[in-house]
């Protein structure tokens, strides 16, 4: 189409503040019509457009600058006047408009047309180090995005492997949408029961996992079987052979392809469906295998006909679901004492099960749960489990919220009390290295101190909330302290934050008792336990002592709590409310005077 057809000159007067600053910075640049717009980029809705001349950009070709509208929150976009190749150059979508501004960026608002100058520029830049090949790392850094630009598969493609290094045979299985990919049958199977999908052992298939020495660039990308075919010659032959023995008519062949970049594994997926018969002519129609035995095919033979028929390869992309690179993602690296700590929790209420789960997000992979009593619908006003758990027992409930996210943890789940748990199991604490109890019992922790001064528990946390959350504790006890040095003989913190008068609620009809407050209270003390559990992992607290949260002061209002005298001065004259105070455990006295 003629470039008159495309652009005019609009009259003065009329010029939008972002074409006024780039005639300013460009003065060839001209406006395009909100039709052309439309027919050049149909699928973004800009109705506003100016072309910057070549010449003036020193470019092969102008660009283009667009917006949805004129606005102080609209950011203009970069394009070519085309539709380019797939992945012809770095930063620029099938459509031709560059991808420039990362999500994280910061964005001076309101938007102005420098904004659009900058942009400008930067698309410059981006074009002419594609042409010199300086921006050709670009390609590596965002791999996911250029490995399905153009012929992307419609599944996303999940692996569960322990290994990122070793070309070998993998297994995969299809569930609804997705591909799963571990490392054997078995894992196959115990992932998807983790998943609460359970599949049968004949729908595991083979795979292959490719571990490349060099990265793949664009120009490597396979979109059909014979360019996938002459990859894998060309870059790791020797997983021909198993590529090969993964081939069944009318059934998927899965590749994971692996490379390494800025120290960790790039991962990609093909997907090729071996049919029937050719897909293109001049083949088209001929069946892919002949004869009574398909199984049993040459290699050689069979390799000739994948690579004639040229069946279509989808592109996809790979994520993987090992607690190492979830964790990482999360919480950042977790060091060795958090990987290796194996905790016991005791009590899987509101408080243990928040405890438990946040471990699991901090990296432990070795948990035991105990719980006695089952979900009721009562408890998922504050319980990390939804309904769907109701009628379940907490601690396999819990459990298996876990391990469905974290699929290679070992988490084990009992349901009782500790006290039948450790009848039935003598050792059930020996190779624990971290007990935390948040039952909110005094008897049932009375019990279990004194089996951890005797030396039978291994050290231990016990974390509790004040009456209507308005405050929380988590005490570390080890072989040097007790928990009779934190509590008195009544179960009472000896630093108890606030004295709440009044019955406790109860439900109607003899019902159950309750007290009401936030689940945000509950997440506090839950998020202070466990920093007080990490840090006993990596030393930093060696000896007895009790952390305690305190909520907001309007929350103590509401509920008619007197603070205690000992912490008047803190709250008030000191660091003040929500924060967390940490004393040291020391033995009582006959002259200490405790708080009151």
């Amino acid at each position: 189409m003629p470039d008159s057809a495309m652009a005019m000159v609009v009259t003065e007067g009329v010029l939008s503040p972002t074409f006024e600053t780039l005639v300013g910075r460009w003065p060839g640049t001209s406006e395009l019509t909100e039709p052309a717009l439309a027919r050049l980029y149909p699928n973004r809705g800009f109705t506003l457009g100016w072309r910057i001349p070549a010449a003036e950009l020193g470019l092969p070709e102008p660009l283009i600058v667009a917006l949805e509208r004129e606005g102080a929150f609209r950011v203009p976009r970069i394009a070519v006047e085309r539709r380019p190749e797939p992945c012809e150059m770095p930063h620029l979508e099938g459509d031709g408009v560059f991808c420039l501004l990362p999500s994280s960026t910061p964005i001076r608002l309101p938007v102005t047309g420098e904004l659009a100058v900058y942009l400008v520029e930067e698309a410059v830049k981006v074009y002419s180090d594609a042409l010199t090949g300086a921006n050709r790392k670009d390609y590596l850094d965002e791999f996911g995005t250029y490995w399905t630009l153009d012929c992307a598969e419609g599944r996303g493609v999940y692996v569960w492997l322990r290994d990122f290094v070793q070309t070998r045979t993998v297994y995969t299985v299809n569930v609804a949408k997705s591909v799963m990919v571990a490392d054997s049958t078995e894992g196959v199977e115990d992932w998807m029961k983790k998943l609460g999908r359970p599949v049968r052992r004949q729908s595991v298939r083979k795979a292959t996992f490719v571990r490349l020495k060099e990265p793949l660039y664009p120009e490597d990308y396979p979109s059909n079987s014979a360019e996938l075919l002459r990859l894998l010659f060309r870059r790791c032959p020797e997983a021909v052979e198993m590529v090969l023995t993964s081939v069944r008519l009318g059934e998927d062949v899965v590749v994971v392809w692996c490379f390494e970049h800025d120290g960790q594994p790039v991962m990609g997926a093909t997907i090729t469906q071996v049919q029937h018969q050719f897909p293109h002519p001049p083949n088209r129609g001929q069946a892919f295998l002949s004869g009574r035995n398909r199984v049993r095919v040459p290699a050689n033979v069979l390799t000739n006909r994948l690579s004639q028929a040229r069946f279509p390869s989808k592109r996809a992309s790979v994520v993987r679901v090992d607690s190492d690179f979830l964790v990482r993602r999360t919480a950042g690296e977790a060091v060795d004492a958090v990987k290796n700590l194996n905790v016991v929790v005791v009590g899987c209420g509101a408080l243990g099960a928040t405890v438990a789960m946040l471990l699991a997000q901090a990296g432990v992979r070795k948990m035991t749960l105990i719980d006695g009593d089952a979900l009721t619908y009562q408890n998922v006003g504050r319980h990390i489990l939804g309904a769907h758990y109701i009628g379940r027992n907490k601690a396999e409930a819990l459990r298996d919220e876990i391990i469905a996210r974290y699929v290679d943890y070992s988490i084990l789940a009992l349901a009782s009390k500790w006290q039948l748990a450790r009848e039935s199991n003598a050792r059930l604490f020996e190779k624990a290295d971290l007990v935390i109890s948040a039952t909110g019992d005094w008897i049932s922790e009375a019990e279990l101190n004194a089996l951890l001064e005797e030396a039978e528990v291994p050290p231990t946390i016990f974390a509790w909330l004040e009456r209507y959350g308005v405050a929380g504790h988590a005490t570390f006890v080890s072989a040097d302290a007790s928990l009779q040095w934190a509590l008195n003989e009544y179960g009472e913190a000896i630093y108890q934050v606030a004295k709440v008068t009044g019955d406790t609620p109860r439900e109607a009809a003899c019902g159950a008792f309750y007290q009401p407050f936030s689940a945000a209270a509950s997440a506090e003390v839950a998020a202070m336990t466990v920093s007080l559990a990490i840090a006993t992992a990596t030393s930093e607290v060696t000896t007895g002592q009790t952390w305690t949260w305190i909520g907001q002061y309007e929350n103590l209002l509401k509920t008619g709590a007197e603070i205690k005298p000992f912490w008047r001065p803190l709250v008030f004259d000191g660091p003040g409310f929500q924060k967390v105070y940490r004393h040291q455990l020391v033995p009582p006295s006959n002259e200490a005077v405790s708080p009151q």
